[in-house]
């Protein structure tokens, strides 16, 4: 969570068991440190959470690389966890940042947004009884 408690873990696509977490974390507690460690806390992470875990579980998997204390090794190749981390995250922000996610996300809306036809009578019910409301979104 955002305090630095254990609720649960994956290492790829696998949950850890809970002794598994207590090897690991035995306070079920680590310090948040920006230096080691990144909080993804919207939904909007999903997608690069699950393209971590998908990275995370090939190289684990794959009969070549081989697992290390910190990452994975193929012959003289090192990738850290952390340099996957940072190689996933940079690939993000560009996408966001200078690719075209949003021209392509707008060219088909109705794949991504559902719309709910009672939205439009719960918002007129709301102004009727005199309700104030707001939206607010980080998009």
């Amino acid at each position: 969570d955002g305090f630095g408690n254990i609720l649960f873990a994956c290492h790829g696509l696998r949950f850890l068991k809970a002794d598994e977490i207590c090897v690991k974390y035995p306070n079920k507690f680590i310090k948040l440190d920006d230096s080691r460690i990144f909080v993804y806390n919207t939904l909007f992470n999903l997608p690069e959470i699950y393209l971590l875990a998908c990275l995370i579980d090939f190289f684990q998997t794959h009969k070549d690389y081989k697992e290390v204390k910190d990452g994975f090794k193929l012959a003289d190749l090192h990738m850290s966890f952390k340099s996957l981390f940072q190689d996933v995250r940079g690939s993000v922000d560009h996408v966001h940042m200078h690719g075209d996610l949003k021209p392509k996300t707008c060219e088909d809306l109705p794949r991504y947004i559902k719309k709910d036809g009672r939205l439009p009578t719960v918002l007129h019910n709301l102004q009727k009884s005199g309700a104030k409301t707001f939206l607010l979104t980080n998009s």
